[in-house]
């Protein structure tokens, strides 16, 4: 159940700026721990660690440093668009996860990818960077998430109904099926309450992800 006083955990994973500075640690620092934690868990082979700019820029860094797999930004966000899931409407939202970035095709083809990202909530911005990503030759992808499956609705992440969540209902490989990944790993959730629970002195409701 969400706690409506507690600071949303969220935040820390999407919304806030990597330079925001909260009471106890900057947002930036918080998240590379998240892409340590990662790496620490799951010992993927590959190529490149690629985010899917821009939240998840600080946790790809992390990953990377933790498992000496070299960061490449292969995916290059269109900042006039803004943030996808934040449009009124299916077809704005799909639209705008169509246009949302740009890609660089040398550090795609024959590569054998780790793609790292905050979160999935609806999956629309995930399909179509992995669709991409398979069109300009990717060998391999492998998604990583630097939180627990998001299961409940919530007005901080413009969900109202659980039918939205691509996480309803279905097992982790049915949704790595549906994004068209290889594989996929999320944080599990007690690593995740410690990690986002270090940026405030109050306990962070993480209530959307239980």
């Amino acid at each position: 159940m969400k706690d409506k006083d507690a600071p949303c955990g969220f935040e820390f994973v999407y919304y806030f700026n990597s330079a925001t500075s909260t009471d106890r640690e900057k947002v930036g620092a918080i998240r590379f721990q998240a892409g340590c934690e990662l790496a620490k868990i799951f010992r993927i082979k590959g190529d490149i660690v690629v985010p899917v700019p821009n939240t998840a820029c600080e946790v790809a860094k992390g990953y990377s440093y933790a498992s000496g797999i070299p960061y490449c930004e292969a995916i290059i966000a269109n900042k006039d668009l803004g943030r996808y899931f934040t449009k009124t409407t299916q077809e704005e939202r799909e639209r705008t996860a169509n246009e949302k970035f740009s890609f660089v095709p040398e550090e795609i083809k024959g590569k054998n990818i780790i793609l790292v990202d905050d979160s999935i909530v609806r999956g629309i911005t995930t399909i179509n960077v992995i669709r991409k990503l398979r069109e300009l030759g990717a060998d391999k992808i492998h998604m990583l998430v630097a939180s627990p499956p998001v299961l409940g609705p919530c007005d901080k992440i413009m969900v109202t109904s659980k039918d939205e969540l691509i996480a309803t209902n279905r097992t982790i490989g049915q949704i790595r099926d549906m994004i068209g990944a290889d594989s996929l790993y999320y944080l599990p959730f007690d690593i995740a309450t410690s990690i986002y629970g270090r940026g405030s002195s109050e306990k962070v409701c993480l209530a959307c992800f239980s």
